[in-house]
């Protein structure tokens, strides 16, 4: 187990809503990069909004998604569409959150 420093905790408490956007987006392309040399991304498939999408394509989904979503934390502004944006990247991380480990 690894240990977080305090200060650098407390700084991330301040905010939160960035703060886990970019750890999203990060750990995603991360994950998106390393398991892709270790687990078939394309094989299991997840129906989402009547469609159905690969891990992989609804891991890269997630990126574009939190991508965007940085954008409008960074402005501190956040109108309808980032709303949207959020309901859609937890909705997506709902139908992989079982699968997202190799």
């Amino acid at each position: 187990m690894f240990k977080t420093k305090k200060k650098k905790l407390q700084e991330e408490c301040w905010n939160i809503d960035y703060e886990l956007i970019k750890w999203v987006n990060q750990h995603y392309k991360k994950y998106l990069e390393d398991a892709s040399e270790t687990v078939d991304l394309t094989w299991k498939e997840f129906k989402y909004k009547r469609k159905m999408y690969t891990q992989e394509e609804l891991i890269k989904k997630v990126i574009t998604i939190t991508d965007e979503l940085l954008d409008y934390c960074e402005e501190g502004i956040y109108p309808q569409k980032a709303v949207e944006l959020k309901d859609e990247m937890y909705d997506i991380m709902k139908e992989l959150h079982f699968a997202m480990w190799w």
